[in-house]
């Protein structure tokens, strides 16, 4: 391994998270219908996380969480982060995310969203461009060398403005035309709309202009932040997502809620660019949380290297850890191989990770692994988070392969 020539007081982080934004439709996550280049370049230059989740239910429970990981009250990461002369700052679209955030930043900068009601004439005129457009230009004021920059958009939760010629392009030869509002679509099954394959047909269509336009908006942001004409102290670059958009999966079209446990709204990109090592185009297979997130950045700016921050949970060849989620009266417990959603006395337990988007029930099939997988969840009440296994909690063989 090459010595790392970036000191700790050096060593920078942008962080961009972006709400409603789940892998299943980002190329490196295997999206053959929307191109995205600028997610692309950071999975070819970084680390990828192939199955980050997103287990919280929003994104005031995964802020609250980040915030606190501890979840002890007391002094936390970017109080310590402050305290040994590091500048934090965060930009956000979003009040309440602001306002969560004012008292642990040391700068908060609110960008006030744009007042939407029409699809815009063209990319450059939409909200996601405007936000990160201001967000480059935050990043050019601020000192390159110790400075934590989170940017956070709402971003699919506002209104999606994609342009009309966007959402066309996405359109097959025999399918009608996508919807034209610009409002974000919540619909579900049984709540009086028509819910028919043309409806989730066009706005997946609009979806796809929506995620385009994020990746354009991204480019702009990276151009700027990865130039080393620009900056000469590259920065660690992570993009994370707070929970998925529901398309149709399940009988529902809409945002992440406590309780979905579905990977349409779970499954979320996780990617971590480190500058100056050689973790290039680095694909990880193992289980993880989001959660991580401030563990990866403090790590980074107080000298860890990157195997040292993701060891020892992600290196191994199986994933011996789960996750667990609770709200809502559901309850969740995912391992490498197996998924188990708990509602009252109802069970729906779903292969991994060959049952990508949690299509097939087989807990009629495989009940053995249903009843040890209730059995784990209920030393758990109440619970959330990720369980690193160790002597008190090693898991069942049959958890972590699944069937071969």
């Amino acid at each position: 391994m090459n010595p790392d020539p970036v000191s700790n007081e050096s060593r920078s982080a942008i962080v961009i998270t972006v709400e409603g934004l789940g892998a299943r439709w980002l190329e490196p996550w295997g999206c053959g219908s929307v191109r995205t280049p600028a997610v692309n370049r950071l999975a070819a230059e970084g680390i990828l996380i192939e199955n980050s989740q997103a287990i919280r239910g929003g994104a005031g429970s995964q802020w609250k969480q980040w915030l606190d990981p501890a979840g002890s009250g007391a002094t936390g990461w970017l109080d310590s982060l402050r305290n040994s002369g590091r500048i934090t700052v965060l930009m956000t679209d979003s009040a309440s995310v602001a306002s969560a955030c004012e008292p642990h930043f040391e700068e908060v900068v609110e960008l006030e969203p744009l007042v939407v009601s029409s699809l815009a004439d063209s990319w450059t005129g939409t909200q996601l461009l405007n936000f990160f457009a201001g967000a480059a230009e935050l990043a050019r004021t601020l000192p390159e060398q110790g400075t934590l920059l989170w940017i956070h958009s709402a971003g699919f939760h506002l209104p999606w403005d994609a342009p009309w010629e966007m959402r066309l392009a996405a359109k097959g030869e025999d399918d009608p035309d996508p919807p034209d509002s610009a409002g974000p679509p919540w619909f579900e099954s049984g709540s009086g709309e028509a819910f028919t394959n043309d409806l989730i047909t066009g706005w997946q269509q609009a979806l796809a202009a929506q995620i385009h336009v994020f990746d354009l908006a991204l480019a702009h942001l990276l151009e700027i932040i990865l130039d080393p004409e620009s900056f000469s102290a590259v920065p660690l670059v992570c993009l994370a997502g707070t929970g998925g958009y529901g398309m149709g999966e399940h009988h529902r079209i809409g945002p992440n809620e406590p309780g979905l446990y579905y990977d349409e709204y779970l499954h979320v990109p996780l990617v971590c660019r480190f500058p100056d090592t050689d973790f290039r185009n680095f694909r990880l297979q193992q289980l993880m949380s989001v959660d991580r997130l401030p563990a990866i950045v403090r790590g980074w700016m107080e000298g860890e290297r990157p195997e040292e921050i993701l060891n020892p949970t992600v290196f191994p060849e199986r994933s011996n850890h789960f996750l667990l989620a609770h709200s809502s009266g559901a309850r969740m417990i995912r391992t490498s191989a197996w998924k188990l959603v708990l509602r009252g006395k109802e069970r729906q337990l779903f292969l991994k990770p060959d049952d990508r988007w949690d299509r097939n029930d087989v807990a009629n099939l495989c009940r053995d692994v249903a009843g040890i997988l209730e059995n784990l969840i209920d030393q758990f009440p109440g619970s959330t988070g990720e369980i690193i296994d160790g002597p008190a909690f090693p898991l069942p063989d049959l958890l972590i392969p699944g069937i071969a």
